[in-house]
């Protein structure tokens, strides 16, 4: 491991950048973030092994700009390992994520440091973000800290190179990466994040985030999805005490309508009895979690009986069928 440029200064926001097969797109990344209105940064770039010339980029932008400084892996050991060395790195009150792809707005640092020394209650902020690549659109996440929390337990609605949060946060409550996750590890730190602090995101477009769904393979997607499922689950034990068996019947696409709705009855049971979660936030989450299931179990094998058990058992999901029905004349 070698650390570049390492100069003494005062430094008030640590930036997190780790980088791999990131020559494409990374001047880009990089100058989005030295061209911030805010200046008072250092960026930590974290060289994962790669096999173009991302490392030689860095070091011609480390050269010019003293708050470039570089850790270099001289083996490939996976993204949360790289983010875990940059946050032992990082000297600044605030630490702030980056993606070597992406494009930070001008005025992202600025709004995001003057928030969090405005609201000393809140732990950190992420952003909404306009994606760009294969897809171009705007996405809007839930703003405030409770109903994030409650998003949480579904999926996760904090987009991960948006986010930044305090520094000493990280020693107190061991907020590290958990290196078991190569895939999810923001998912998995951000119910741990939430576990102790407040997270607000800011309803603002601050990042433009690329989108390469041709870069995830297959068995990316598959191990994406079961550990998206494992952490919803763990959650569910968690915060409602509900038996991980019941649980798993949400999650497996042999459970029919009927068995499914019997399923939802419990846990909403089980959610009004917790102060854990707030009832109603939850109870219009899994609704709408359970719609998308239900439609997609029509959509894969388009069966009348399909069709008749999400009428019967998900009133949602039926007028969302309807609606495909009508737009596509699939069947």
């Amino acid at each position: 491991m070698d650390i570049s440029n390492n100069k003494e200064q005062k430094i008030l926001i640590s930036v997190v950048m780790p980088v791999f097969n990131s020559a494409e797109f990374l001047k880009e990344s990089v100058e989005s973030i030295l061209n911030q209105t805010f200046k008072d940064f250092e960026l930590i770039c974290v060289y994962d092994k790669s096999k173009d010339d991302s490392l030689s980029i860095l070091e011609a932008y480390a050269q010019n700009d003293s708050r470039v400084k570089i850790i270099v892996n001289e083996e490939k050991k996976g993204l949360p390992y790289a983010l875990n060395l940059g946050l032992k790195a990082a000297k600044g009150k605030y630490i702030a994520r980056m993606d070597a792809d992406d494009i930070a707005l001008p005025k992202r640092f600025e709004i995001q440091y003057k928030f969090l020394e405005k609201h000393n209650d809140i732990g950190g902020c992420g952003t909404f973000i306009k994606k760009i690549g294969n897809t171009r659109r705007r996405v809007f996440l839930p703003i405030k800290s409770d109903d994030i929390k409650v998003r949480l337990m579904f999926n996760c609605c904090i987009m991960h190179p948006t986010v930044m949060f305090r520094a000493s946060l990280v020693q107190k409550y061991n907020l590290f990466y958990d290196e078991n996750y190569k895939v999810c590890e923001d998912f998995e730190f951000w119910i741990r994040f939430l576990s102790v602090a407040k997270f607000v995101n800011i309803p603002r477009v601050l990042l433009l985030y690329r989108v390469n769904n041709e870069s995830i393979s297959e068995n990316q997607k598959i191990l994406i999805e079961e550990l998206n499922y494992k952490l919803i689950q763990q959650q569910f034990c968690d915060n409602l005490h509900i038996d991980s068996k019941m649980v798993s019947k949400i999650f497996d696409k042999n459970t029919k309508g009927k068995e499914l709705y019997e399923v939802y009855k419990n846990i909403l049971l089980k959610a009004k009895e917790t102060e854990k979660v707030d009832y109603s936030k939850f109870k219009k989450c899994i609704r709408h979690f359970l719609y998308k299931k239900c439609h997609k179990m029509f959509k894969n094998d388009k069966k009348l009986s399909s069709l008749f058990e999400t009428i019967r058992y998900n009133r949602l999901a039926f007028f969302f069928v309807l609606f495909n029905i009508v737009k596509t004349r699939s069947i």
